[in-house]
């Protein structure tokens, strides 16, 4: 960006002759990082978008699983909305094994875990997570492997 933006652009995404448009081609589940930079570098934003997120929120919680490898070799578990430093139950299934694992939410209800759904002998297949909060038992599945696209891509 050249300018301060008008106050009629502050509201404004994507229209005909704006100086900035971002329109990522991911796949599902797979973020993209980005940096926006002043042009004396004085101000830099780092930041993270997923534009095809899988996720499910059910009464107040919230589980994501996002691509942190090529070919989903290695999956980002997030979870919100549980309690504030609790301990919360997951469940992690990929193509017949289960793995009980505990996630520990931080002073916001905020949790992260890693996990690489790959089962010996098969080269591709689905990872279910469940996670189980007093409340909420939000489930969510992501393809894995090579080519499992969920979404596809767009030019």
């Amino acid at each position: 960006m050249t300018h301060k933006p008008r106050p009629e652009q502050e509201t404004t995404i994507g229209a005909p002759n704006e100086e900035f448009v971002f329109a990522p081609v991911t796949s599902t589940a797979e973020p993209v990082r980005f940096l926006f930079s002043s042009m004396d570098r004085q101000l830099q934003i780092f930041d993270t978008l997923v534009p095809h997120p899988m996720a499910v929120e059910d009464k107040g919680c919230k589980l994501e699983l996002r691509i942190a490898q090529p070919d989903t070799k290695a999956v980002l578990v997030f979870a919100d909305g549980f309690p504030a430093k609790s301990k919360i139950p997951l469940v992690l299934e990929s193509e017949g094994e289960t793995a009980l694992q505990e996630m520990v939410a931080d002073s916001n209800g905020h949790a992260v875990f890693a996990d690489f759904p790959y089962v010996l002998g098969k080269a591709q297949g689905n990872l279910k997570a469940t996670a189980e909060g007093p409340h909420c038992v939000p489930s969510v599945v992501l393809p894995w492997g090579p080519a499992t696209d969920a979404a596809p891509k767009t030019p």
